[in-house]
């Protein structure tokens, strides 16, 4: 807003400013001809500045993308290991197996967390004490 205020008053004022000033450089033709060399420049800068955008962006996308392949491919092991140990004790209805099975839940989950922790900024003020 006030960058196109300032424009607008200079265009309308820059007679009165070459005047007082006794510069060319304020002139009508002069100030007309530095915005039309300004638009030229924006109008070749605006397809490169949003082509790098967009490569900036498909290269946050595939890092994102590489995380989520990290986190799916451990917590796809976290499961595989939560099968095997569910598979491999017996009697089920033990209740010492049980309790086991209950701690190791509880450590595959605390895992899967310290997995997230990592990566994600809200749980790095998390701490084990």
């Amino acid at each position: 807003g006030a960058f196109a205020t300032m424009l607008s008053w200079w265009t309308r004022s820059c007679e009165g400013v070459a005047k007082m000033f006794g510069s060319e450089f304020f002139t009508h033709e002069a100030v007309f001809g530095n915005m039309k060399a300004a638009h030229d420049v924006q109008k070749i800068l605006l397809p490169l500045a949003s082509f790098v955008l967009a490569l900036y962006i498909t290269m946050k996308l595939a890092w994102f993308n590489g995380v989520i392949d990290k986190a799916w491919g451990i917590q796809g092991k976290i499961g595989d290991i939560a099968l095997l140990l569910g598979a491999s004790t017996a009697p089920p209805d033990d209740r010492g197996v049980v309790a086991a099975k209950f701690r190791m839940y509880r450590y595959l989950n605390l895992a899967h967390f310290f997995l997230y922790q990592a990566i994600g900024v809200d749980y790095n003020e998390i701490s084990l004490e």
